[in-house]
């Protein structure tokens, strides 16, 4: 039983206990209730499976082009389409793939899937670069997303202050700092070599805790602002799926291009490429136009007013 599971234990344990207690429980109309979408759940399963499969294992533990890849590419390819027909028939969907209808919701989710990439670049492969390529401590290693943890932490208070207090007005600039800052991190660690200087990742893991800080406060009342209260839990479900979806998927293309004899660095300007995607396209999405402007101040004043 190792230290980690020590100390996080006892405070898993208090979560729990305080979600129990303080959380408040709301009762289910059964009348209403549908089946559960254990098909849909199967189906995403095997469509992501596959998919990350045929990354991690081709060209390395078969070819590219061979019965392995084609049968696990055609496994992907028709679950997923299956997924899809079967999500947008089905009265309560596990994966509501409707949801993509709503234009807030789809540049929210775009955009967090595709920025995961730094994520996954900051707290797994910058940490390999410090041990394997600089030849550093798993000492040193551990502190690289340490300065992420504290600027996330401290600038998320801040944030939702800031950004709440006029969002209208503020959540354009927030929303493109939200994505411009994860492109120049990953810049950072592109630039990285055996002998760079810890603080150059140091900077980039402090510059990734502003994004992840401002995502939160950003992007989720973006989406919720044009969805009615019952859609809340869906359309957080699959924001969440979007970024830890994306973690999945880029993990297998980069353990892919390791590979295929690319580097670490390589790795790092792809996630740079991939942010810079999200940012243009979070340029054209993060805007409210002048009517909806009006309707939500509308909104906001007669919720004052109740």
């Amino acid at each position: 039983m190792g230290p980690a599971f020590l100390v996080y234990a006892p405070l898993s344990l208090l979560a729990v206990v305080g979600l129990f207690l303080f959380y408040p429980g709301t009762q289910m109309n059964t009348e209403k209730r549908e089946k559960f979408d254990f098909t849909g759940l199967a189906l995403l399963f095997i469509s992501i499976g596959s998919l990350v499969l045929l990354l991690n294992m081709a060209g390395k533990q078969f070819a590219w082009i061979s019965l392995e890849s084609a049968l696990l590419l055609a496994c992907f390819c028709i679950t997923f389409v299956l997924l899809i027909r079967l999500e947008l028939r089905h009265p309560n969907p596990s994966v509501p793939i409707g949801m993509f209808r709503k234009s807030r919701f789809r540049t929210s989710f775009v955009c967090i899937t595709l920025i995961s990439a730094y994520n996954v670049c900051i707290a797994g492969f910058a940490i390999i670069f410090v041990q394997q390529v600089m030849g550093l401590s798993a000492q040193t290693s551990s502190t690289v997303t340490i300065p992420q943890t504290m600027t996330q932490a401290v600038v998320g208070v801040a944030a939702g202050r800031i950004i709440g207090g006029h969002f209208i007005k503020r959540l354009r600039p927030a929303a493109l700092l939200t994505l411009v800052l994860p492109v120049a991190a990953a810049l950072l660690l592109f630039s990285m070599g055996q002998h760079s200087s810890m603080l150059i990742l140091y900077t980039a893991s402090a510059l990734g805790g502003i994004s992840l800080a401002t995502a939160q406060c950003a992007f989720i009342p973006f989406f919720q602002s044009q969805l009615s209260g019952e859609e809340y839990t869906a359309a957080q479900g699959m924001y969440t799926f979007g970024g830890v979806g994306g973690s999945c998927i880029f993990s297998a293309i980069a353990g892919s291009m390791l590979n295929a004899g690319l580097t670490y660095n390589h790795i790092f300007l792809l996630a740079a490429a991939l942010c810079f995607a999200a940012f243009a396209y979070g340029y054209f999405g993060f805007r409210i136009s002048g009517e909806e402007n009006n309707m939500l101040l509308e909104e906001s004043s007669g919720r004052k007013d109740n």
